[in-house]
């Protein structure tokens, strides 16, 4: 779980439900020159769980991995949040961790 809001709401703990998986290749560039970290990215999502904005909220310091999470933030889709049983539009965080195996 992350955290998630429904506009207007306070924060609270949902469970996402990823129902379109974005492609999360490794930048290749990034690879070759050994860049990792984490980059944390915010989602508002329309009440159909579409992306309709994203901001870099922390940087890896590496534009190459900034600009594949925030691509990647922009092909996923999620599970709408709900209000009362309906469908709201939200915001959510997350988290791309680039890691390289250690060989």
């Amino acid at each position: 779980p992350l955290w998630s809001r429904g506009l207007g709401d306070v924060y609270k703990r949902q469970v996402l439900v990823i129902t379109e998986k974005p492609d999360l290749r490794y930048p290749y560039e990034a690879q070759i020159n050994g860049f990792t970290g984490p980059v944390w990215v915010r989602v508002l999502l329309d009440e159909q769980g579409r992306v309709q904005r994203t901001a870099l909220l922390f940087s890896s310091n590496h534009a190459d991995l900034d600009v594949a999470a925030v691509n990647a933030a922009r092909a996923v889709r999620l599970m709408p949040a709900t209000r009362d049983g309906k469908p709201v539009p939200s915001q959510v965080l997350l988290m791309f961790d680039y890691k390289l195996d250690k060989r």
